[in-house]
């Protein structure tokens, strides 16, 4: 547990400095609407405990972009689904992401079995997927690739 820690919290410094990088040190105008991006985490059921931890890190990465003047003067929003580690409902929080929220880019699942299950959904509508895990047999299933990874 204490390396998953370790590592999670490797993940989330890597993301807040890549995202840092991207941003204006202060937002030029107000109210610009916001750059929003979907996270799917297991916030719930067994594999809460790792879900929350990343929820930890990804506030922490959202604060600090935001404290810095957001992405070139739009603040940063990120929505939030519950996966439950399951993919039925990682499917269902992805479509949620897609049709509702129009997110360009979604963090996670954070397991292989829902990055797996909503990646042919991603890869049709163009939506990037920055998964915390990257799932080996994922670079077999697609054709043309429109996925991030930052494997740990």
């Amino acid at each position: 547990m204490k390396i998953n820690s370790i590592l999670l919290g490797i993940f989330f410094f890597i993301l807040s400095v890549l995202l840092t990088c991207a941003c204006n040190n202060k937002a030029k105008e107000k109210g610009r609407k916001p750059v929003v991006i979907g996270a799917i985490l297991p916030l719930t059921g067994g594999a809460a405990p790792y879900g929350v931890g990343l929820k930890k890190g990804v506030d922490l990465a959202l604060d600090q972009v935001n404290k810095n003047g957001g992405i070139n003067g739009h603040r940063l929003l990120i929505v939030v689904e519950d996966s439950q580690a399951d993919p039925a409902k990682a499917v269902s929080a992805f479509n949620k992401l897609r049709s509702i929220n129009a997110v360009p880019m979604v963090l996670g699942d954070m397991f292989s079995a829902g990055t797996l299950a909503i990646a042919p959904i991603a890869e049709r509508n163009k939506i990037v997927i920055l998964s915390p895990l990257r799932p080996q047999s994922l670079f077999l299933m697609l054709e043309t690739i429109y996925f991030e990874y930052i494997s740990l």
